[in-house]
């Protein structure tokens, strides 16, 4: 202690304030808090007692943050004096630094986060390493654009839940300063920025104070915090890079910077001048203009194809799935702003106009929500777009098939009726696709990875008890949550609508039971119980009316639906399953829906008395589904899911499942309620599952051994939410590299050697011989043999 300066041991004590953070600490109840309550209220009076809970800021024991019971209680078993000393001890102190003691005592980054909230910044996660935010295990994935709206905040027992694990741990994330309301300036000399300089003529110019709160980075640079005028809407004022000068960032409304107490590979984030120390200053006001979005723009005149329509819908939607499957991901200061331009450049070629683009590039969970890092302010994308489009080299619409083909026109004197005639001015044809050859194959709108995709019916089939309701619930509700489902990426975060004809009470209490192991409030999943129609076509805008009131209702578009079972919505007017003229009447209901919208549609169904024959009923049912799923049940409890037929995706085992009961509630008999849901456990395909799959490939097996010695060489112990025990985990990028410089995957020039190691170790994931999370991969198991050295 004694090596300790005075600041780090006023830091320690602040620690006392703060959630439990230690390893092997009880979690305390809400019973706990309640009776040690009641025993100090009895002991020292009533007076006393709401001095206690207003040190916390709380009225009563059910007021007090869940952070704060553990503390509480510590205070209430001490003596008065000793009580008194911390509870009028101000609690503005410094945020707490990272110190050990004789390897022992460690403030955590939960510990920090709650500090800075106390201090008044609204906070949240960042994954480790990065300027990413990450989704806290306390709070429903916000939609798409409306994280930095949602997520952060300055409420310490909401700040203390982002940074708990289930078992009450303290987790691993950085810290993020979410700017509004701020104006926060990066100043940096690296890559041949001068920062230093651009700012000293900030000051000079704008009369700036630079006697305010202020941090170091661990490349060298500063952070400057100002206060924005109180008369000054923050939504207003958005960020930018060298908009005040070469290496000066400006971070404000959607925005971050990370937090001083974040650690990096090169460094840490450290306090220069603290705010517990000094005021922060409030930023001039010609300097607040500077950053303040601008309002009117130049009018131009941009080149367009003669005769060419701009923004026409086919245009639209091109552009829109191009940018969200093959668009560029625009970093900033890593070329980001060069990426952006191409992609509106293309936009452009397809035909669209400035604004259009825009409006595309931002809709929730597209392009500039899920592939921009920041995000771009939606006003600054408008001002780039407009500013190309007066110095195109090529018109707009240059790459649109109404510029490359010439118009059909039809004869007066071919046998057509009036309403069927097609002329340009009435022109009836049906819409139709035509063969460029210099257009980009159209993208596949995966939700969740070589697992559902939107435009695709999916058949998912087993016997009675197999788990198929479940496991179609699970990957629902990972897809409305935006999580990655079982080693398959969630491309799209969506809502969803589960039919259920039969069993709907049993998919509430599944539901009930996700809520509570992620801690959600809210579930982007509506499930409807009403009997329908599945051969009525008038069934079928009955549906459509359902999807846009789920979506009204949730404020986010609907990626998926599911019909439980579709026999039951067949026999509902009267069809048999049997019946090929039935099953065809409800099949084409379904492509009425796909018609209509874009979406994925699940339909569940059964397995015949022999298994191997595939689904019960009429085999209409395969002819017209993109996928078909098999779950075949093992030993153990452990149900096989396999692709047993796919129009364009790999066919074989999928994953493996086993169910997990799980307590919902207590009935009126005071007996648990309990359903059973997926377990979020994989049962290795060798071991458990008895998979059918072939030995590891040639490549698969180079993969696996490469990995076995990045592992060996450059292992390291994993996060908190990662359990594994004492193995080891390793960057993906590390095993990529290796890959590469081995000749295990080849580099081309196209860039294609991306898409081949996504293959490669999805395909390891999916057989069970890896598991993959975040930015980290590691050895899980496998019997099938062709391993390659360094693989138990």
């Amino acid at each position: 202690m004694s090596d300790l300066s005075q600041a780090q041991h006023e830091n320690l004590t602040v620690i006392g304030d703060a959630p439990p953070t230690q390893p092997g600490a009880e979690a305390a109840t809400l019973q706990q808090v309640r009776a040690e309550a009641e025993i100090h209220q009895l002991c020292y009076g009533h007076e006393a007692a709401r001095q206690l809970f207003a040190h916390f800021g709380a009225e009563s024991a059910d007021d007090l943050p869940e952070t704060d019971w553990r503390e509480f209680i510590r205070l209430a078993k001490m003596s008065c004096e000793e009580r008194a000393a911390v509870v009028h001890r101000k609690r503005t102190a410094p945020p707490p630094i990272a110190v050990e003691l004789d390897g022992t005592t460690t403030v955590t980054m939960r510990d920090k986060a709650v500090a800075l909230a106390k201090m008044g910044f609204r906070v949240f996660p960042v994954k480790q390493g990065t300027k990413a935010p990450a989704q806290p295990p306390n709070k429903l994935r916000p939609p798409k654009g409306q994280y930095h709206q949602r997520i952060p905040s300055r409420d310490p027992a909401d700040v203390g839940a982002m940074w708990t694990g289930l078992r009450g741990e303290s987790l691993s994330f950085d810290i993020g300063i979410n700017t509004e309301g701020l104006l926060v300036l990066d100043i940096d000399d690296k890559d041949k920025r001068t920062g230093t300089a651009s700012f000293e003529a900030l000051v000079a110019h704008h009369g700036l104070d630079t006697q305010t709160v202020v941090a170091s980075t661990p490349s060298g640079g500063k952070h400057y915090f100002y206060k924005l005028p109180t008369d000054v809407d923050p939504t207003t004022v958005g960020f930018g890079s060298d908009k005040l000068g070469s290496g000066i960032d400006h971070r404000s409304y959607n925005s971050l910077v990370v937090a001083a107490g974040t650690k990096r590979a090169n460094g840490e984030y450290r306090w220069v001048r603290s705010p517990a120390e000094w005021d922060m200053k409030e930023a001039p006001r010609s300097l607040v203009e500077l950053c303040q979005r601008a309002r009117e723009r130049q009018p131009h005149d941009p080149l367009v194809m003669p005769g060419f329509e701009v923004d026409q819908p086919d245009a639209v939607e091109r552009f829109r799935q191009f940018a969200i499957n093959e668009g560029p991901e625009a970093v900033l200061g890593a070329n980001g702003r060069n990426d952006t331009i191409a992609l509106l450049r293309r936009a452009g070629d397809y035909g669209l106009m400035a604004a259009t683009a825009v409006e595309t590039m931002c809709e929730p969970g597209g392009w500039n929500d899920t592939k921009a890092h920041p995000p771009w302010d939606e006003d600054e994308l408008l001002e780039l777009a407009e500013s190309l489009e007066p110095s195109r080299s090529q018109p707009i619409g240059c790459n649109h098939s109404d510029t490359q083909f010439d118009r059909v026109e039809f004869e007066e004197d071919h046998n057509y009726t009036d309403g069927d005639k097609k002329t340009s001015g009435n022109n009836k044809a049906l819409p139709f696709w035509s063969f460029d050859p210099d257009e980009a194959p159209a993208p596949k709108g995966w939700l969740i990875k070589d697992v559902a995709a939107k435009g695709e019916t999916a058949g998912w089939i087993g016997p009675p008890g197999s788990g198929k309701s479940a496991v179609v619930l699970d990957w629902f509700m990972h897809s409305a949550t935006g999580r990655d489902w079982r080693g398959h990426k969630c491309k799209q975060q969506a809502a969803s609508v589960y039919f259920a004809f039969e069993r709907a009470n049993l998919t509430r209490r599944r539901i009930k039971a996700y809520a509570q192991r992620w801690g959600l409030k809210a579930v982007p999943i509506a499930v409807v119980s009403r009997m329908l129609d599945l051969m009525d076509p008038a069934t079928v805008p009955v549906i459509l009316e359902t999807i846009k009131s789920v979506e009204d209702s949730y404020g986010m578009p609907v990626g998926s639906i599911a019909f439980d079972t579709l026999p039951k919505g067949i026999a509902a007017g009267g069809g048999d399953e049997n019946s090929a003229k039935d099953v065809n009447r409800a099949a084409a209901n379904l492509r009425r829906i796909h018609d209509a919208l874009s979406l994925h549609i699940s339909v569940i169904g059964h397995t015949g008395k022999d298994q191997s024959k595939g689904s019960r009923g009429s085999n209409a049912n395969q002819g017209d589904w993109d996928v078909e799923f098999q779950i075949y049940k093992k030993a153990n409890g452990i149900k096989l899911v396999r692709v047993e037929k796919a129009n364009d995706q790999d066919e074989g085992d999928l994953t493996a499942f086993q169910l997990q009961q799980v307590k919902v509630g207590v009935g009126e008999d005071l007996e648990d309620i309990v359903t059973s849901i997926v377990s979020e456990n994989i049962p290795t395909f060798a071991a458990d599952v008895e998979s059918s799959h072939e030995k590891l490939s040639d490549p698969q097996a180079l993969a696996l051994g490469t990995l076995s010695d990045c592992i060996e060489k450059h292992g390291k112990a994993p996060p908190a939410d990662i359990d594994l025990g004492d193995g080891l985990v390793c960057d993906l990028q590390v095993w990529r590299d290796a890959l590469f410089s081995r000749g295990v995957v080849e580099r081309r020039e196209n860039g294609n050697h991306r898409k081949v190691f996504q293959r490669l170790h999805q395909a390891l994931a999916r057989k069970g011989c890896i598991g993959v999370q975040d930015e980290f991969v590691w050895i899980k198991s496998y019997n099938g043999g062709g391993v390659t050295r360094g693989f138990t």
